[in-house]
């Protein structure tokens, strides 16, 4: 059996893979275990997990055609999201970047000297 500590949820369990299509989580605070067992079965990946004891059990669900096309749906959400996230990041810096550029300009026609490549640093912000 191969333990693994997942930091994802907050470092709150141990899980581990002690069969092919089960998995065992195994909460550090043992008060937490209803609570755990809510949260992964309203997680919308249609698990169904049952505590027994001092465990949470999550047995995963034979694949078939229909539960990969459920699960290709969450995937492409998640990387939506992401995308999302990543634009929302790219924002505020490329708004400096070209309030930085619009200064340069300025002082370049006020002065006569070359600018840095401020185009560059705006054409990889902007992903192309």
């Amino acid at each position: 059996m191969r333990a693994v500590q997942v930091l994802g949820m907050g470092a709150l369990v141990l899980t581990a893979a002690c069969q092919p299509r089960v998995i065992i989580v195994t909460p550090f605070d043992k008060s937490q275990i209803k609570a755990i067992e809510k949260a992964i079965r309203d997680a919308g990946l249609g698990l169904e997990p049952s505590a027994q004891g001092a465990i949470i059990r999550v047995p995963l669900p034979q694949m078939n055609e229909q539960r990969r096309k459920e699960l290709a749906k969450v995937v492409h959400k998640y990387a939506e999201d992401g995308r999302v996230a990543v634009r929302h990041a790219r924002t505020p810096f490329r708004v400096s970047l070209t309030r930085r550029g619009a200064a340069i300009r300025i002082a370049v026609r006020d002065a006569s000297f070359d600018p840095p490549e401020h185009h560059t640093w705006d054409h990889s912000v902007s992903g192309g």
